[in-house]
This record gives structure tokens, sequence and C-alpha cells, in this order.
């Protein structure tokens, strides 16, 4: 499953936005458990790459990556 769509099928009620409880149910849908802070740590990970990937990558290393 892409990323995309794992987002849009955890996005249970189409905010744009997942909380840690639709994390904690897709995953579980995926056959995947993790308590609160193991989902919270998770979080961290995802919201630290993100600021990479905005704020200090080059935007043709990028494109380059996702193609």
């Amino acid at each position: 499953m892409g990323l995309t769509r794992m987002f849009k099928s955890m996005d249970t009620d189409n905010g744009g936005t997942i909380t840690i409880e639709e994390i904690k149910q897709g995953l579980a849908k995926q056959g995947t458990r993790l308590s609160e802070q193991e989902v919270k740590q998770l979080m961290e990970a995802v919201s630290y790459l993100s600021f990479i990937f905005v704020y200090c990558m080059p935007k043709s290393s990028f494109s380059t990556m996702i193609t």
C-alpha cells in the first residue's frame, strides 16, 4: 500500500490530518499494534522527516528521490 493511500485510509474523518487514535486504528487494521508511546514516537519521527524534506532538502534532490 502506498503512503498516500495508507494516509487516506487512516484519515477516517477526511480532515486532512491523522490523529494518534486514527494511526493506532489504521495500523491495527494492517495487523500492527502499537502502544500510545510508540505511536507518539512514530509521529515525532514523521514530523522530523517532514521538516527535513520541506526546509533542508533541495527540491531537485527530493524530486530525484521520489521518482
